[in-house]
C-alpha cells in the first residue's frame, strides 16, 4: 500500500485486501491518542476472520479519508451502541444509509468477532464504527 499520509498528515487511509482478507489503514505519526492509534494499529496488522463466508466488496469505500478529529469524536459518540439494534437504526436513519448499501454494511459487521474481554471489545467496537462511519460517508455522499 502506498504512502497516502505524505500529502495530508492529518488523514487516516483505509484499505480493504481482498486476496488477503484484511482491512488496512495507515495513519499519520502525528496522532498521539493512545486509544485510537491502539485500535488502528490493530485494524492495521490483524486477521479478520471470514468464517467462511465470501468476501464482502468494499471498493466503493477504498477511497474514502476522514481527519483524526472525525474518528475521535464519532468513536466518542457512537462506540458503546454497536449491539443495539434500535440504536442502529437511529444511526441508518441519520447517515441515510440507502437500501442497496444496507445489505453490505449489515454482512460486514458480521464479520467481527463478539467474544473476549474488554480490550477485545474496544478493538471491535473501533472496527466496527469505523467502518460505519465510511459506509454513512460514502451514503452521504451519494444522497
Amino acid at each position: 500500500m502506498t504512502d497516502d499520509t505524505k500529502d495530508a498528515p492529518h488523514r487516516l487511509r483505509f484499505t480493504f485486501h481482498e486476496d488477503r482478507d484484511i482491512l488496512e489503514v495507515a495513519y499519520p505519526s502525528i496522532m498521539d491518542a493512545d486509544a485510537v492509534a491502539e485500535a488502528m494499529g490493530y485494524m492495521k496488522t490483524g486477521r479478520i476472520s471470514s468464517q467462511g463466508r465470501a468476501l464482502i466488496d468494499l471498493s466503493d469505500v477504498e477511497a474514502i479519508t476522514l481527519t483524526s478529529e472525525d474518528l475521535v469524536r464519532f468513536a466518542n459518540e457512537r462506540a458503546r451502541d454497536f449491539g443495539d439494534r434500535s440504536r442502529t437504526r437511529q444511526f441508518n436513519a441519520f447517515y441515510g444509509i440507502s437500501d442497496s448499501i444496507r445489505p453490505t454494511l449489515d454482512a460486514w459487521t458480521r464479520f467481527f468477532p463478539t467474544g473476549g474481554g474488554p480490550v477485545e471489545m474496544r478493538l471491535f467496537e473501533a472496527r466496527h464504527d469505523a467502518i460505519y462511519w465510511l459506509m454513512g460517508r460514502k451514503a452521504q455522499s451519494e444522497g
